[in-house]
């Protein structure tokens, strides 16, 4: 909840990200978890969901989906979606 679309954007700032620069990774603790849905047909399927207020996309976890739990402790990174809105990529969850 503190965290806001401007903080996505002072983050993007520190960009290019990759080898020497890596994203920053972020911890919530508790974060709600709204709207699940299952989606790719190649190999591991994957999650898509809200969590609090941003989507979050986890990829290859679709066989996780189980895990899930109304609210989540999840390890994520800011990124842009394909529409270019802001969106979270979750590392690792586990339920709260």
């Amino acid at each position: 909840e503190r965290v806001t679309e401007e903080t996505a954007r002072w983050i993007a700032k520190l960009a290019p990200f990759g080898a020497g620069n890596p994203a920053p990774v972020f911890l919530s603790l508790g974060a709600p978890v709204s709207d699940v849905r299952r989606f790719g047909r190649n190999g591991k399927p994957h999650l898509g969901f809200r969590l609090g207020r941003w989507n979050a996309v986890c990829w290859r976890m679709g066989d996780r989906e189980a895990d899930l739990a109304q609210r989540i402790d999840a390890v994520w990174s800011f990124r842009r979606g394909q529409s270019g809105e802001t969106e979270l990529e979750l590392k690792d969850f586990r339920p709260a």
